[in-house]
């Protein structure tokens, strides 16, 4: 490594770099998204660097642009990152760690390609830091990274944060790398989730499958601590607030509502993933149109499905399977005015999006599974009536600190249907009660506030380790 020097410099690392080349491949544009937001004010506060597969060509001028941006470009054959990328990581970790394990697919050679990838990880980022810099990994495609750092260069101060659910035990033991895994993340300093409940899934998988000491929060691992924590990332409320601010949206809006024509808005965001729950909540849908008929020309339900992995067998599947859904439900419940469902299978800028939200009567957020979502906090924000109700999965990792959405299980037909007609009916007072609770709590919240406090925890975590290891040193030299 290189020659240590007063400044402590703080190394973002995520797989993907939040940049990208225009169309002309000529200009060096920055991508959008809430953990870019979050780490924006991190990374341009100076000594901060963000590591992560830009997959740029080769060219000094880039180079020198990147070098300017306090950016490093870790270069991965194309090979290698489809099987780190499309096999390990979303072929094995994501479906199981989001309680699909009969879609999970274990390959050894891609299981050494993740490994070579971590490698390339720790190679870039030990070429550059310096002792007693800061490392900040995010998310579960660079799980064996921490531990490669620390085993080269234990001054480091190391945090990761794992953005999709941590499973039980019980599930965890399906990966034939489990240990791996877990010993990976023990090279961090403090490991962040979302939610309390992954937290516990980690800590008792050290416990159980590694023999780990764990107490409360805290991991012993060899003469280290290790915090475990829960951290619930918050959304961008400047820039939600700020859309709903302009010319834009005021005309999305006042679109939207012409093409309602006075009827009310049941809405649906999500990225086209089978973890979402996007065919039952369509059954949900049904169900309750069946229940309540005197709602089918009243009531108009869009769902947005953003484009996501499309040239993956199992996703144009599943979408072929929800447009079937869609094109059925429409053809036996809609009239001829009116179908029930709005379908859109598109991206949609912030301005429009937030135009749906603040049309919204009710969002339904039922994945069967998900990290957190932002969908559902972002609909609190662009509520500035208050008019308006949230269904939330019980398995979303928000639900845990949401209680005032309707919390549902989305495996539960009947339960939705019956939520659906709630939210609908709830009495003006009750909407804003509920509302605006959910409104202050995310505003309050938001994802820059998240950035602060992992970051002061890691330093908290980083003086107790140091503390310990003087007392440790002074002890030994009293004997």
């Amino acid at each position: 490594m290189n020659a240590p020097a007063a400044a402590i410099s703080t190394w973002l690392v995520s797989n993907r770099l939040p940049y990208r080349l225009d169309d002309l491949g000529s200009t060096l544009e920055r991508t959008d998204g809430g953990l870019v937001t979050a780490l924006l004010p991190v990374h341009q506060a100076g000594s901060s660097w963000w590591v992560g597969q830009g997959g740029f060509p080769a060219s000094p001028e880039l180079a020198s642009r990147l070098e300017t941006e306090r950016v490093v470009d870790v270069a991965i054959p194309p090979g290698l990152a489809k099987d780190h990328y499309s096999g390990a990581s979303n072929g094995a970790i994501w479906p199981l760690f989001h309680y699909f394990p009969e879609i999970a697919v274990f390959v050894p050679a891609e299981w050494t390609a993740y490994r070579a990838v971590n490698q390339a990880f720790a190679d870039a980022i030990l070429a550059r830091a310096k002792p007693g810099d800061r490392v900040w990994i995010h998310d579960f495609q660079l799980m064996l990274l921490p531990a490669m750092l620390r085993a080269r260069e234990a001054s480091l101060v190391i945090g990761y944060f794992h953005h999709i659910p941590f499973p039980a035990s019980e599930v965890l033991k399906i990966h034939p790398a489990r240990d791996e895994l877990i010993n990976g993340l023990l090279g961090a300093d403090l490991v962040g989730f979302h939610t309390l409940e992954y937290a516990r899934h980690f800590a008792g998988s050290a416990a159980r499958l590694l023999g780990i000491e764990a107490v409360a929060e805290e991991l012993h691992v060899e003469d280290r601590l290790v915090r475990v924590g829960a951290f619930p990332l918050g959304i961008d409320a400047q820039g939600v607030l700020a859309a709903m601010d302009t010319a834009e949206h005021a005309l999305a809006k006042e679109r939207i509502l012409s093409q309602l024509g006075g009827r009310r808005l049941i809405l649906g965001v999500d990225r086209l993933d089978y973890t979402k729950g996007i065919l039952e909540r369509l059954a949900a849908f049904e169900r309750f149109l069946r229940l309540h008929p005197q709602w089918r020309d009243r009531v108009t339900f869009v769902q947005l499905c953003v484009p996501s992995r499309i040239e993956v067998e199992r996703y144009e599947r599943l979408r072929q399977a929800v447009e079937r859904e869609v094109g059925r439900i429409n053809g036996e419940l809609g009239t001829t005015g009116h179908a029930p469902i709005s379908y859109l299978f598109q991206r949609r800028g912030l301005d429009d999006l937030t135009a749906l939200y603040r049309v919204a009567d009710v969002c339904l957020v039922t994945p069967l599974r998900d990290g957190l979502n932002l969908v559902c906090k972002e609909y609190a924000a662009a509520s500035e009536d208050l008019d308006a109700v949230l269904v939330l999965s019980e398995f979303a990792g928000a639900a845990e600190e949401m209680g005032e959405a309707l919390v549902v299980n989305p495996y539960d037909t009947e339960a939705v249907a019956m939520a659906i007609a709630r939210a609908l009916e709830m009495p003006l007072a009750e909407r804003r009660q509920r509302m605006g609770a959910l409104r202050q709590r995310v505003l309050e919240a938001d994802n820059r506030d998240w950035s602060r406090g992992f970051l002061q925890a890691m330093d908290e975590v980083d003086r107790r380790n140091r503390a310990n290891a003087s007392r440790d040193l002074a002890g030994a030299e009293l004997e």
